[in-house]
């Protein structure tokens, strides 16, 4: 696993990317989009 540099600041906001294994598109129906809302 790579060693990521991290900054660590109290309320810090970030931003991240996912993407999916051979990038298949399982964000294109809006139920998984709303899945993915109601658990993060």
């Amino acid at each position: 696993m790579p060693n990521y540099r991290r900054a660590w600041l109290k309320g810090g906001t970030f931003f991240f990317t996912v993407v999916t294994y051979r990038r298949y598109p399982i964000f294109e129906e809006e139920a998984a989009i709303d899945l993915l809302k109601r658990y993060f």
